[in-house]
Formats: structure tokens, sequence, C-alpha cells
């Protein structure tokens, strides 16, 4: 490994490097703080596909409703709730998270202020969906600091 002086172009790329870590580091705390909090994350509009009522008792019905192949569920005492849906009307999602204890989150969105559920994760799983902006943090920091330092491989 040969070390050299800097010259005003590879500071200009070590800083731009340096900065760029930070806000992908800063991006990705915004994105781990804020998903699992409950919120309503975002909206997508999605195809219907299917849906599936069945009697599981007590008067309750269990509302299966496919969109875009992802399964949601919605009980209820109505059986005929989703009846003014046909399959192909396009959905207005807002998709949410709700942490249901320390390491479990209710994954699903609201359609028609009705909380459908798609799932349950955990925790890490949630986590690696956002360790993508983190591992480029990482890479544009040292990637940094070896341009500053103006290490170059011989």
């Amino acid at each position: 490994m040969k070390i050299e002086r800097l010259d005003s172009k590879s500071k200009l790329v070590g800083y731009t490097a340096l900065a760029l870590s930070v806000f992908a580091l800063a991006s990705g705390y915004f994105l781990y703080s804020d998903f699992p909090q409950g919120e309503r994350i975002f909206t997508q509009v999605g195809l219907l596909e299917r849906i599936k009522t069945r009697y599981v008792g007590k008067g309750d019905y269990l509302h299966t409703i496919i969109i875009e192949d992802q399964e949601f569920k919605y009980s209820n005492s109505s059986k005929d709730i989703f009846d003014n849906l046909q399959v192909g009307d396009e959905l207005e999602l807002e998709y949410y998270t709700s942490k249901i204890d320390k390491d479990q989150y209710i994954v699903g969105a609201y359609y028609d202020n009705r909380r459908l559920i798609s799932g349950i994760e955990e925790k890490e799983k949630l986590i690696l969906r956002l360790i993508l902006p983190f591992s480029i943090s990482l890479g544009l920091f040292w990637f940094g600091i070896f341009e500053l330092r103006g290490v170059r491989h011989a």
C-alpha cells in the first residue's frame, strides 16, 4: 500500500462520500424509528383478486381479501360487509404496523376505515428490511476515510 498526498479532487470525493454516509445513516435511522410505530406508513392502490367469507362461530365472520397476491383478514359480525366490492376493483390501502409485544408487530392495511390484518412479523424481519441504508452508510464512510487518507492500491 502506498500513501500519497491528496489532491483537491480526492478531498472533494472523500468529503462527499462522508456526507453521503451521514445522509444514508440519517435516512436509515428515520426509516427505522418511523416504521414500527403503528402509524399509517404509505398508501398504495391494488387490484382486488378475491374475497372469501366464512362463518367462524359465535356470530362472527372471517373475511379474507386478496389484493395483488397479498392476503388480508378482517373479522366482523356482518356477513355482507364487503358485498359492494367486485373482483378487479381498485382499492386504496393505507399500510400500517402495530406493536403487539416486545418483538412482534402486526402488519396490515386500512381500507374504508377497517383495519385489515396481513400477518404478524418478528422485529428482526422488519429490521432486515432497513439494513440497506445502514450498509450503504458504512460503505460510503469507509470509502470516504480511505479517499481522504489518500490510500491507493498499487
